[in-house]
C-alpha cells in the first residue's frame, strides 16, 4: 500500500467542524468520526457538494470540507453553475496524480500543493492557467502568485516553535539554536512525525535550501538529527501542542494549525518563527486539461478569491490566510491567532525537486527512527 503523504495526514489531523454547529449539537463530546477536534483558535468546517441544479456543473477534486461554509451555494445561487466536489484520494501526492490522470473529465479544478500542482503539470494534466480571468488574484499577496504559477494560491500551512511559557522564558532565536541546546529542554524536544519536514528542520539548522538537490546535504541533516536523537521526545504527526501544554515537553516544532486549536485553552503555549524563516506548504486550486467547462472554472475561482467569500473559506477551516487585507473581515479569533497570521516572506515553501530527493529524505528518516 502506498504512503498517505503528509499533506494528507496533515488535514486529516486537523478536520475541525464549525463552532457553531458544535454548539447547535449540544456540545457533543464525541462526534463519530477519528481525528475530529474542535478548532479553539478559529473557525471550523462544514459544507455540502452542491445540488444538481443547472444547466452546468462542475466538478473538483477536494479536501472533505475545505470550503467556506455557504462559497457553495452562494454561487451556485448566483451563477446558476452547480459544484459537485469529490474527496481527495487516499494514497500520497503519486496516487493524487494517478486520479487526475484516469479521470475522463469529471474533474474540472482541483485542491493541490505546490508538489502536487508540479506533477500535475510535468504530466500535461493542467490547462494552461489564465490569471487574466481572475481578477480578483490582485487581493493575493505577490510572494504567492509568485510561487503558485499553476492556478490560484488559497491557504498555506506552517511550522513554527511552540513552547511551554513555564519552563522556558525565551524561546530559541534559531533552527540551529534549538537542535544545538535540544539537551537543555525539559523533557527533550518534539519533531514533526513527517519525513519531510523532519529532515527540513535539520536542513535550515544547517543553513542549508530544503529544497535542496542534493542528496549529500540530506545526509547531513540525518548525521545531525541522529547526533541529538537522545534528546528528542518523540516524533510526532499531532498532538505536539497538547504535550507542550501539559509539561510533558518544554518544547515543539509544530504546526500552525495546532498551535490555534490548543492555544485558546492553554494560557502557556506560545508561537515562535525562527529568525531566518521557516518552511510550509501553499495549496491553491488548479484548472485540469480535460475541463469542458473551464469559463465556469475560472468564475468559481474569481468567486472564491472576492474578500467576502475568501473570509468565509478562512473562517470555515481555519486556515492561515494569504489575501493582504483580509484580517479585519475575519472572525475576531482567527485573525488575532499569533500562527495564523500570513509571516509573507519568512516561509520557503516545500517544492518537488526530483524523485530520488523525495525517496532519500523518506529514507533518511526511517534511518533516523531506527537510530
Amino acid at each position: 500500500m502506498s504512503k498517505m503523504s503528509s499533506r494528507q495526514a496533515r488535514r486529516m489531523a486537523a478536520r475541525r467542524i464549525n463552532r457553531r454547529s458544535f454548539l447547535k449539537l449540544g456540545g457533543v463530546a464525541t462526534l463519530g468520526m477519528a481525528g475530529l477536534s474542535l478548532v479553539g483558535c478559529g473557525g471550523g468546517s462544514s459544507t455540502s457538494g452542491g445540488s444538481d441544479s443547472g444547466d452546468v456543473t462542475i466538478g473538483m477534486l477536494n479536501y472533505e470540507d475545505w470550503m467556506g461554509e455557504d462559497e457553495v451555494s452562494d454561487f451556485q445561487a448566483e451563477s446558476g453553475v452547480t459544484v459537485k466536489q469529490y474527496p481527495t484520494p487516499d494514497g500520497g501526492d503519486s496516487a493524487w496524480v494517478n486520479a487526475v490522470s484516469k479521470d475522463d473529465g469529471v474533474y474540472d479544478l482541483a485542491l493541490a500543493g505546490i508538489i502536487v500542482s508540479t506533477r500535475l503539470k510535468n504530466n500535461d494534466l493542467l490547462a494552461d492557467f489564465d490569471a487574466d480571468k481572475v481578477p480578483n488574484l490582485k487581493y493575493v499577496g505577490d510572494t504567492y502568485i509568485e510561487q503558485y504559477p499553476y492556478g490560484i494560491p488559497v491557504e498555506q500551512g506552517k511550522v513554527g516553535f511552540i513552547y511551554n511559557t513555564d519552563l522556558i522564558d525565551t524561546p530559541p532565536a534559531t533552527w540551529e539554536e534549538l537542535l544545538k541546546n535540544s539537551g537543555d529542554y525539559e523533557g527533550g524536544i518534539i519533531l514533526p512525525g513527517f519525513d519531510g519536514d523532519v529532515i527540513d528542520s535539520a536542513l535550515l539548522a544547517l543553513g542549508l535550501d530544503i529544497n535542496t538537490s542534493s542528496t549529500d546535504d540530506i545526509t547531513a541533516a540525518k548525521d545531525l538529527l541522529i547526533s541529538i536523537k537522545s534528546n528528542i521526545k518523540s516524533f510526532l504527526d499531532s498532538g505536539a501542542a497538547d504535550t507542550v501544554a501539559d509539561g510533558s515537553a518544554a518544547i515543539a516544532v509544530g504546526y500552525d494549525y495546532e498551535f490555534a486549536s490548543t492555544a485558546p485553552d492553554a494560557p502557556n503555549l506560545a508561537w515562535y518563527i525562527p529568525d531566518e524563516g521557516t518552511f510550509g506548504y501553499l495549496d491553491g486550486w488548479v484548472p485540469l486539461a480535460k475541463s469542458k467547462h473551464l469559463d465556469e472554472v475560472y468564475d468559481f475561482m474569481n468567486f472564491h478569491l472576492d474578500p467576502d467569500n475568501y473570509a468565509d473559506f478562512i473562517d470555515t477551516t481555519a486556515a492561515s490566510w494569504i489575501e493582504e487585507d483580509i484580517k479585519d473581515d475575519l472572525d475576531e479569533e482567527i485573525a488575532d491567532c499569533d500562527s495564523l497570521q500570513p509571516y509573507e516572506g519568512k516561509v520557503t515553501y516545500q517544492q518537488f525537486v526530483a524523485g530520488e530527493i523525495t525517496e532519500a529524505k523518506t529514507e533518511a528518516f526511517q534511518e533516523i527512527q531506527n537510530a
